[in-house]
């Protein structure tokens, strides 16, 4: 039985499940290559249609299991990290990732799922907030206490540094 000359294979996508819009999230894609062939020039590509996200890289190369070569792997990892974008709105949503090899004549294609968390809130009329802060002169005391204190703390530092510098100088 002989094998594939060009064969890979997606082992596993890894990327966080749970992703609020705006922040960048990271998919991690590991392949190995099944085939009789060295495989180079690899390209994978992860995104979420829905979203307009896109991103693609370049493994340069994966070896078969078979060849003695101990500088080469048969399986690799590749990392993409992309943002969400900010406006993105709650649900769930696919993440595509397609593997393309053999100078393009192959490709692979496997998906997966994201939830993203909507960074906007949803007004509505009733949901209003007023914040009012009011400076006290109990506050602008409380601050003119800890400048004081700080100003003694840093005189007391340096009144010990002399007395140390002194010590030493007697100590001679």
């Amino acid at each position: 039985v002989s094998k594939v000359r060009h064969s890979l294979e997606i082992q596993d996508v890894l990327v966080d499940s749970n992703v609020d819009a705006g922040d960048y999230t990271t998919a991690t894609v590991r392949l190995e290559n099944l085939g009789d062939k060295k495989e180079e020039d690899i390209k994978v590509t992860v995104s979420i249609p829905e979203l307009g996200v896109e991103e693609s890289t370049f493994l340069d190369e994966l070896t078969n299991n078979e060849l003695d070569n101990e500088d080469e792997e048969s399986s690799g990892d590749v990392s993409l990290t992309f943002q969400i974008p900010a406006d993105a709105e709650s649900g769930d949503y696919e993440v595509q990732v397609s593997v393309s090899y053999n100078k393009g004549y192959d490709s692979l294609e496997e998906a997966t799922s994201i939830s993203v968390a909507s960074a906007n809130v949803a007004e509505t009329e009733d949901s209003s907030v007023t914040v009012v802060v009011e400076e006290t002169e109990e506050e602008e005391s409380d601050s003119t206490d800890f400048s004081t204190a700080l100003r003694l703390g840093f005189g007391i530092l340096a009144v010990l540094i002399v007395i140390l510098a002194l010590i030493l100088i007697v100590r001679r």
